[in-house]
């Protein structure tokens, strides 16, 4: 298969990105219709797009789609259309491996990051599980963070 830039792509790359567009749309609760919208672009660009991805007839994607898309959600173009920083998958955790490569494109905060690496369950979560205990985290690590301001520092606490 090529790809609009002459390059050769192979079936790993083209189910990589087809997996990192659909769990991008359940993390976000969206259909391709809400995101497709609201990255301004139509509905039928997308389908088309993702219909592509699934037939590998023809798994071509616009860049500038992809870009509309990533900035939607709030991910760097990159990681979108190539993966570009995901770590290496972890054979015990694969689907902890895939949240927190979406975690890091997101920008969650890296002591979150490492909680949630530390953990250790025995068995493997499903995706959208990790990913909440990777917000739950992120929400510790902020109000810590929050604690530990300029601004809080200087603060009398009363008993």
């Amino acid at each position: 298969m090529k790809s609009a830039y002459d390059r050769v792509v192979t079936q790993t790359e083209v189910d990589d990105l087809l997996w990192r567009l659909e769990h991008l749309m359940v993390l976000h609760g969206l259909s391709a219709r809400d995101w497709s919208e609201k990255a301004g672009m139509s509905e039928s660009t997308l389908n088309r797009a993702i219909g592509r991805l699934r037939s590998s007839e023809d798994p071509d994607i616009q860049l500038g789609t992809l870009t509309k898309l990533a900035n939607f959600v709030k991910v760097p173009p990159e990681w979108l259309a190539f993966g570009k920083g995901v770590r290496k998958i972890d054979p015990k955790y694969p689907q902890r491996s895939g949240a927190i490569a979406m975690a890091e494109a997101q920008k969650l905060p890296s002591a979150a990051i490492a909680e949630v690496e530390a953990m250790d369950p025995g068995t493997d979560f499903d995706h959208l599980t990790w990913w909440q205990h990777l917000e739950a985290a992120a929400e510790r690590a902020r109000l810590a963070e929050s604690r530990m301001s300029p601004r809080n520092k200087n603060r009398v606490h009363r008993r």
